[in-house]
């Protein structure tokens, strides 16, 4: 139980340079920091870098103010990250949606498969990358199309959340089953002149199966279409290896795997937070003023 103080003293917390916890739970990451920031005050004086993962955006927000406002006397630095949001802007700037509407003007369309927390980071990150496209105008919004069982309650609840949403997107939810015939038909990714008006696909569902026989049928309706079609899956191995070795031919060039775990869990992200980031900015700066 790494909450446990004395627990913390008998793998030697106060001696050691870093501390990342990644559980399961929101709450007992949060905790594990609050008691090694109890140790740190009473057993060192060298500073411990203590990294968490946390999921939930309302928390993240809560521990970033407490991350800004630490004490600096205090030999402790908090540092917290979310595989979630790391794979989105990944995937983004992998896959983006937006190539050519800086010219063209037009708006760009999502089509966002699952609203889970990918999902949601997925929305989010778009329309922060489309405000910072378009300026403070909104003007055109990024239509994102929402399909998920229960689209309604929650694109509901990420606009009662996040209420700058609605003038930046026009996000339009479709209640509706990946297995259904009408999901199949795929008319979410045509006009009404039968015309494609997506930019790309984002399929972002927790079993790596259905995510891929979801991928295969987008990626069957738009085979004549160069938009990426693109599939989350956990880590690159089983169904992951199978798509990547079978997507340079025979149709399947517009699809792509994207594994969170390998693209996002990796030294250099999960050790690159706020602080790192700014020491290094302040290093490039001293080296370029001298």
């Amino acid at each position: 139980d790494a909450t446990d103080t004395n627990l913390l003293l008998k793998a030697a917390v106060h001696r050691a340079r870093l501390l990342i916890s990644v559980t399961d739970s929101d709450g007992t990451n949060a905790e594990v920091a609050l008691r090694a920031r109890q140790i740190t005050v009473q057993y060192r004086k060298e500073p411990l870098t203590c990294v968490i993962h946390i999921v939930d955006p309302q928390l993240c927000a809560l521990l970033r103010e407490r991350e800004i406002n630490t004490d600096q006397n205090t030999p402790f630095r908090l540092e917290f990250f979310n595989v979630f949001e790391h794979a989105v802007r990944l995937l983004l700037r992998q896959y983006s949606p937006f190539q050519g509407d800086e010219k063209t003007g037009c708006p760009a369309h999502l089509v966002v498969v699952g609203l889970g927390k990918m999902g949601e980071s997925l929305v989010i990150q778009a329309a922060r990358e489309w405000r910072e496209l378009h300026g403070q105008n909104h003007t055109p919004r990024l239509r994102i199309s929402v399909i998920d069982q229960d689209a309604l309650a929650k694109c509901e609840s990420l606009s009662v959340r996040y209420p700058q949403l609605v003038k930046v997107c026009d996000i339009r939810p479709l209640p509706m089953n990946v297995r259904s015939a009408e999901f199949e038909r795929g008319d979410y990714l045509f006009d009404h002149e039968r015309k494609c008006c997506a930019s790309a696909v984002y399929i972002n569902l927790d079993d790596d199966s259905l995510g891929l026989h979801s991928g295969l049928v987008v990626n069957q309706l738009l085979r004549h279409k160069k938009i990426p079609v693109v599939i989350r899956m956990v880590e690159e191995t089983g169904l992951a290896t199978l798509l990547h070795q079978g997507t340079s031919h025979n149709g399947f060039e517009n699809l792509h795997e994207f594994c969170v775990l390998d693209q996002t869990c990796t030294p250099e992200l999960v050790l690159g937070g706020t602080h790192e980031i700014l020491a290094r900015a302040f290093h490039e700066e001293y080296v370029r003023a001298q």
